[in-house]
């Protein structure tokens, strides 16, 4: 009878201490920026962060209307593409309607710092360009303007 209060204490920390895999239900979970659709997470898109499931933001896949597959990542590098001879415009803000703050040429590399968001059609992204920092689409249904690309 004097063991049963050592007995119940051992219980009940052995069940707040359990290391069983709560396995989550991410099914109609959707943490996503606003203008962004969020494809429903599977179960590889989650860890569990101090016994929480949280759904890792550099995992989570999105897609914006009338936008090609986004590639880009934030805090990698990427480069204006080359596949036709256009320049591309850093603008000040995600949308055509925002002022103009540089023409990128062909071939210019720059740093994701920011993004997706889906504003007019596209997939907007900030980025650092020399000393500018700005947004760009990364393309139409037709083409990519920028890619991901390790220099080197």
């Amino acid at each position: 009878m004097r063991y049963t209060p050592v007995l119940f204490i051992l219980l009940f920390i052995s069940a707040c201490t359990s290391n069983s895999d709560p396995s989550p239900s991410v099914d109609g979970t959707r943490i996503v920026p606003i203008g962004v659709t969020q494809v429903n997470p599977t179960q590889s898109d989650v860890q569990t962060v101090d016994n929480v499931p949280v759904i890792m933001p550099s995992q989570l896949a999105v897609e914006c209307d009338n936008a090609p597959v986004i590639r880009m990542t934030v805090q990698q590098p990427g480069r204006v593409t080359d596949d036709n001879n256009d320049t591309l415009n850093l603008r000040n803000g995600p949308g055509v309607s925002f002022d103009i703050l540089e023409a990128l040429d062909p071939g210019d590399e720059f740093m994701v710092i920011g993004g997706p968001t889906c504003a007019g059609g596209f997939a907007w992204f900030r980025i650092r360009h020399n000393n500018n920092i700005g947004w760009v689409a990364e393309g139409d249904s037709e083409s990519y303007y920028i890619e991901p690309y390790l220099s080197g």
